[in-house]
């Protein structure tokens, strides 16, 4: 099976209405493959998600909590990513990132930047 069949844009709506439930301003955030989303206590937002750059990357992007992108897209982690699913969360308002490495297996990286730089 093609890894490309497997790609799919991902997007972000938001309710516009409360009151009626309507959702609108659908963004193109990037095009990938298991996508994962980290939403801190503030309304921050970390969607990342695989790419096939470099034989299986992942990309992030930073959202403030009105919605804007204020991290474009850039690669956090540059190759050896297998397509299992990958998990974000943040703790202690330090987001972390999982995903399966294919030499290493499950790998856990944090960030002490608030998302800019994972380690």
């Amino acid at each position: 099976v093609s890894q490309s069949r497997y790609s799919q844009v991902i997007k972000r709506y938001e309710i516009a209405n409360l009151v009626t439930g309507v959702a609108g301003m659908a963004t193109t955030l990037g095009t990938g493959t298991q996508p994962a989303l980290a939403i801190n206590k503030n309304g921050y937002e970390l969607h990342f998600f695989r790419t096939t750059e470099s034989g299986g990357s992942i990309r992030r992007v930073g959202i403030d909590n009105i919605g804007q992108i204020v991290v474009a897209s850039s690669i956090v982690v540059t190759g050896n990513v297998t397509i299992d699913g990958l998990a974000a969360y943040w703790y202690d308002d330090i987001p972390y990132l999982v995903y399966s490495h294919a030499t290493n297996g499950i790998t856990v990286l944090k960030s002490q930047d608030y998302g800019i730089t994972f380690s």
